[in-house]
């Protein structure tokens, strides 16, 4: 598997760290985008950054991600 990008790594651990699960790409109720799941007690402040970080994801970050994951 290639490198991470900074801010993919940055984003993935930060899930990681809030007990969040990234658990699927390009389905409902998010059909264009990711879709994750709070297993712990993350805030809302902090389940709407992931959100928007998630996002705004470049196209080339969304391959890293889905690569990483899936």
């Amino acid at each position: 598997m290639k490198t991470l990008s900074k801010r993919v790594r940055k984003l993935l651990t930060f899930m990681f760290e809030n007990d969040l699960e990234i658990v699927s790409y390009g389905l409902g109720p998010n059909p264009n985008g990711f879709c994750f799941e709070n297993h712990g007690k993350a805030s809302k402040k902090v389940l709407k950054y992931v959100s928007k970080e998630l996002d705004s994801l470049t196209n080339i970050e969304i391959k890293e991600i889905r690569e990483a994951v899936f």
